[in-house]
């Protein structure tokens, strides 16, 4: 498995919701870390960044203007 990525069921597991809940979040676009792709035939196909996960869930990867301040340590 690559370290870049991790499952839908493994992030949902940290975040405290189901992995349905992660799966259409992720179709509907409301997360920053990851994207879901509808494949050939309707199949569903979903990445998660395991960096940009991490970095969200620290509260440092909300997609806003303040995430540079943050990052600076202001």
């Amino acid at each position: 498995m690559n370290a870049a990525r991790i499952s839908v069921e493994t992030a949902a597991r940290r975040m405290g919701v189901t992995p349905m809940w992660l799966r259409m979040a992720l179709r509907l676009g409301r997360v920053p870390f990851g994207t879901a792709v509808q494949m050939p035939g309707g199949r569903w196909s979903y990445y998660i960044n395991a960096e940009r996960f991490d970095r969200w869930m620290a509260g440092l990867d909300m997609g806003g203007a303040g995430d540079a301040a943050k990052q600076a340590g202001a």
